[in-house]
């Protein structure tokens, strides 16, 4: 329609999860997805951040089993932030730790194996 103002993608994708979510309240369908604000009539849980033993434990799972302490500072016990950091294997040169191997390359996130 011309004239007709069109609302931001995100926010037609927003507005379409959550009249899905509200229409299959009572049915036995259960929807999950992330908002960074409450919407209104869908109830919301919020999940806390991991601690650092479930922390350690994603990282343990995902190959890592001893990690630098500043690893589980630097992903705040976001599982996501664990496991993408866990398959990079050295902390980014652009995060907030500023620790720096001997040849100035940001170090690994746990003492690299070492060869028989």
């Amino acid at each position: 329609m011309p004239g007709r103002r069109r609302r931001p993608a995100r926010l037609r994708s927003r507005d379409a999860l959550a009249f899905a979510a509200r229409r299959l309240s009572g049915t036995g369908v259960l929807v999950v997805f992330t908002a960074g604000t409450p919407l209104d009539g869908v109830p919301a849980v919020w999940l806390e951040p991991l601690g650092t033993e479930d922390s350690a434990q994603v990282l343990a799972d995902h190959g890592v089993p001893e990690p630098l302490p500043d690893l589980l500072d630097l992903a705040s016990g976001n599982p996501l932030a664990l496991t993408e950091l866990a398959a990079e294997g050295r902390i980014p040169p652009h995060s907030r730790c500023v620790a720096r191997s001997a040849s100035g390359s940001p170090p690994w996130i746990a003492a690299p194996a070492r060869s028989p």
